[in-house]
């Protein structure tokens, strides 16, 4: 899930030019400041493996990984803020044909302060002719004056009509290929980068996010898919917008709740 927040052309913008306006955590700054409405209300630790509804209520069975025991958990309707690819081992009849969620790499370098010259980095750079989404800037509006090394992190989207072969095949590159991959890629904008490395960290995203093919976001499928099940059990994602952002998240669950209540 990803998402940006810009914000444009105020009077405190001497520059008369757009701002941008970023967390260092990203979207994990917007998911601690919702958590702080159901704290003491939320269980981690714990796996949803089956669900039972019958007229009167919902029981969700969860394995508490902490105890090492299952639990039963008893509510009179559920939402299930999962992906479809999930949903589809918990409820029968949800294995959707159109849902396709491509493999991603992140790799993070950690570079020497040299990296880049005397310019500030952008925080967003996409580069010109590379097969990747290009890199960000990790420390972008760091108000460090002095700043040791730097980091970015790239990013790489394996979209293809087989997503299950790109998610097989990324699983099973060693870190040498993802290497070799990533700075074939970095060398079109800097092609010195590799005397700058001081480490790199590789990340597969089997199901990184969805990618909606053509008339899948107004399609029919994606209707059904919002769909309660005996208005007992309900589904909020981001793949339901086919476009995984915060804001996204944030409208699907909206639309759930709303549904779910009856308002």
């Amino acid at each position: 899930m990803h998402g940006c927040n810009r914000l444009r052309k105020n009077n405190w913008a001497t520059n008369r030019q757009d701002q941008v306006f970023t967390w260092p955590e990203g979207n994990a700054r917007l998911a601690k400041h919702l958590s702080k409405f159901v704290e003491g209300k939320n269980l981690s630790q714990h796996l949803v493996y089956d669900v039972n509804w019958n007229a009167q209520n919902v029981e969700v069975l969860v394995f508490d990984n902490q105890s090492q025991i299952s639990k039963k958990i008893t509510a009179e309707k559920v939402i299930f803020a999962t992906p479809q690819f999930v949903n589809q081992h918990i409820f029968k009849g949800r294995e959707w044909r159109n849902f396709h969620y491509s493999p991603w790499l992140l790799a993070t370098l950690t570079l020497r302060n040299q990296f880049g010259g005397g310019d500030e980095l952008a925080w967003d750079n996409v580069i010109f002719g590379a097969e990747g989404l290009g890199y960000i800037n990790d420390q972008h509006q760091n108000l460090n004056q002095i700043t040791g090394e730097k980091v970015i992190t790239y990013y790489r989207s394996f979209s293809t009509a087989d997503s299950k072969m790109a998610r097989k095949r990324l699983y099973y590159m060693k870190d040498e290929a993802l290497k070799k991959l990533v700075l074939d890629d970095l060398r079109l904008a800097h092609p010195e980068i590799e005397a700058h490395i001081i480490e790199i960290q590789f990340h597969k995203l089997g199901h990184g996010m969805i990618s909606p093919v053509p008339d899948f976001i107004f399609g029919s499928e994606i209707q059904l898919a919002k769909e309660p099940i005996d208005d007992k059990i309900f589904f909020a994602h981001t793949d339901l917008s086919g476009i995984s952002i915060f804001e996204e998240a944030f409208h699907q669950g909206i639309r759930a709740a709303k549904q779910m209540t009856g308002r």
